[in-house]
Order: C-alpha cells, then sequence, then structure tokens
C-alpha cells in the first residue's frame, strides 16, 4: 500500500459526501421557516 493510495481511498469518500450533501443543504437554505413548518 502506497501513501498515495491511503490518500486516495481517504479523501475520495469525504469528498464524496461534502458533494451529496451540497445540493440539500443549498436547497434547505433558500427556503423560508415558515413556509417549510407550513406542511408539516
Amino acid at each position: 500500500i502506497t501513501p498515495f493510495i491511503l490518500l486516495l481511498v481517504t479523501l475520495t469518500p469525504i469528498a464524496t459526501n461534502i458533494v451529496a450533501t451540497l445540493a440539500p443543504a443549498y436547497r434547505a437554505a433558500k427556503l423560508d421557516p415558515v413556509e417549510a413548518l407550513r406542511y408539516e
């Protein structure tokens, strides 16, 4: 196991999680809290 492979195996899931959570977080940040809770 080379240091490059170890770094790649560590950073790939971190980058994937960041990208996967950006869209829902951005969409939630744009919502008005009153509108979001109205349909609860």
